[in-house]
């Protein structure tokens, strides 16, 4: 089997650390890729843009998984910070002998990605400068009675009003069941309607 691209889960908010980890390991049999988007937050009225991995608690390693490199990826396994590699299943339950040992407690193979996910990840990150841009939309402010409709959550799909807006919360009026009611929900959970 040739080289491929696994996916490797790490504890949380270790994805940087392991995959430098994974690129440092002698003999230079391993590959790590870990992608990133940006983020704008607000926390204590600041806004600021900050990275995070694209898929918390997982990042991409190259190597080869073939039985004559069995040897290999185990070392993945012996890293701070890492839990699995996707694919490796290990049993659960009392052994009773050393041989059951040695047939249960074996991991198999991890499971490859396809050939194409990886380079296209990094095809898209390379087009957007190095790292995926998640930025809020501009919020536009919501006037007292702007029609809105619900676009996400458990009242999905609903029509109101708007009865206040708030940084990050808007307060509408919707009619349920024959009989108006007010909620408070999150701004990206509703769009304002033409």
């Amino acid at each position: 089997m040739a080289r491929a691209w696994y996916v490797v889960q790490t504890v949380p908010g270790n994805e940087a650390r392991v995959s430098q980890a994974i690129a440092e390991i002698p003999e230079q049999r391993f590959g790590s890729f870990l992608p990133l988007m940006e983020r704008e937050i607000s926390h204590a009225r600041r806004k600021s843009i900050v990275q995070r991995p694209l898929y918390p608690s997982y990042i991409f390693a190259e190597f080869d998984a073939a039985e004559d490199a069995e040897d290999d990826w185990p070392k993945i396994l012996q890293l701070k910070g890492v839990h699995t590699i996707l694919g490796i299943q290990r049993a659960s339950g009392i052994p009773t002998s050393r041989e059951e040992i040695a047939r249960r407690f074996r991991p198999k193979a991890p499971l490859a990605l396809p050939a194409r996910v990886v380079p296209a990840l990094k095809e898209a990150m390379a087009s957007s400068g190095g790292v995926f841009r998640l930025l809020a939309p501009k919020k536009q402010q919501l006037k007292p009675g702007s029609r809105v409709r619900v676009i996400d959550g458990p009242l999905e799909g609903l029509v109101g009003l708007v009865a206040f807006d708030r940084r990050e919360r808007v307060g509408i009026l919707l009619d349920m069941l024959g009989r108006k009611g007010a909620i408070s929900i999150p701004r990206e959970s509703i769009a304002l309607m033409g």
